[in-house]
């Protein structure tokens, strides 16, 4: 191994490794030899994607009437409660969460802000732009997928057991939103079936990488189980904007929830049945 390569493995592995260089990486530390292309297409993904769900954030903050602050705060949550969630359930070996290490997340939640601030209620009002505009959709659909591969990758490098890598990745995509919906007084989008079905994507895409990699962790090849993972992602999202499927639910006890939200506009309540 060389240098370069021996300083992208975890510690626990160069632990392992003999005098005379020769390794042989456990099954979990094997996924996490990176090719290269696909991942830093990921983390490109994944500032991009800070930006959308920092928007979603500052929206809706400000159609809840609240101030430049509050936007500020719940643009931040959404963009990175779910990476802080998850990073605080799994631990960071010592270090800080990952935006107090690296504050450009936080410097794109406050730029986003001040710029939906300033330019959406013109945009709106000018241009008729809508935030479930489709290009706005597609591009948080993008950044969901994502998060919910690099997020199932944590939970790889943590060496958790297979099935929570699909926890990391779920809770690492949708907490954010949940959190923020939350403290807006709404029943949470990622768990509730009176929109679409926003947490089927990462919970199908998490577990389809989560299903090709434990099979033969060795030798299977990362990029295209990434790719796999991201694409079955990105579809279900985008498949889920017109369809009327939505995840098992009590349709009746759905309705008393919808009927109670304050937010008229975020309720479909063509999908729901009359209740008996």
């Amino acid at each position: 191994l060389d240098n370069k390569r021996l300083q992208e493995l975890p510690s626990s592995l160069l632990l392992s490794i003999p005098r005379g260089g020769a390794v042989m990486p456990s099954a979990q530390d094997s996924l996490l030899i990176q090719t290269g292309v696909v991942h830093q297409f990921l983390e490109t993904i994944d500032v991009l994607g800070t930006f959308v769900f920092a928007f979603a954030g500052a929206y809706k903050a400000g159609k809840k009437g609240m101030d430049l602050l509050g936007m500020m705060i719940l643009a931040s949550i959404t963009a990175i409660g779910g990476g802080t969630v998850r990073d605080l359930l799994l631990g960071t070996g010592g270090k800080a969460i990952f935006w107090l290490r690296n504050p450009v997340y936080i410097q794109i939640a406050f730029v986003t802000t001040i710029c939906t601030y300033l330019l959406w209620p013109r945009l709106e009002r000018e241009f008729g732009i809508k935030d479930s505009a489709r290009a706005i959709c597609t591009a948080d659909a993008f950044a969901m997928a994502a998060f919910c591969v690099l997020g199932t990758k944590r939970g790889v490098e943590k060496n958790l057991p297979a099935p929570m890598w699909v926890v990391s990745g779920v809770i690492t995509s949708v907490f954010g939103g949940i959190i923020r919906d939350i403290l807006c007084g709404e029943p949470p989008r990622a768990m509730y079936p009176y929109k679409t079905m926003l947490s089927a994507g990462p919970i199908l895409g998490s577990s389809i990488y989560t299903l090709l990699a434990s099979q033969d962790p060795n030798n299977f090849d990362q990029d295209l189980v990434s790719v796999i993972a991201f694409l079955v992602t990105f579809s279900v999202r985008t498949w889920s904007f017109d369809n009327p499927w939505r995840l098992p639910h009590w349709p009746d006890q759905t309705r008393v929830v919808v009927e109670s939200t304050a937010d008229d506009d975020a309720v479909d309540t063509s999908i729901l049945p009359a209740v008996k």
